[in-house]
């Protein structure tokens, strides 16, 4: 196996990584998301009643999905370079 086959294979196991540690930011803005639009006291999550819980959810799901969607963004770019180098 040849480096550029090495650096795609690795590529792949980072982009599988980074699509996993995704899904918790990605719930976590889609709960604060939820509890914002939801009448006041009616979560289903009691915790999600508080206004400060809401804004936290928001703030680190947010933070944690432009990580991941950084994080996928280069590493597709540098395998797209990788397969248009000729050998």
């Amino acid at each position: 196996m040849n480096n550029k086959q090495q650096r795609l294979k690795a590529i792949e196991k980072e982009l599988i990584i980074a699509g996993i540690l995704d899904v918790p930011g990605t719930l976590l803005f889609a709960a604060g998301l939820y509890a914002t639009f939801t009448p006041e006291g009616e979560a289903f999550l009691p915790v999600l009643n508080n206004p400060t819980v809401v804004t936290s959810c928001l703030v680190f799901g947010g933070g944690m999905m432009l990580w991941g969607g950084y994080k996928l963004f280069t590493l597709l770019r540098e395998k797209a370079q990788l397969l248009k180098m000729p050998g």
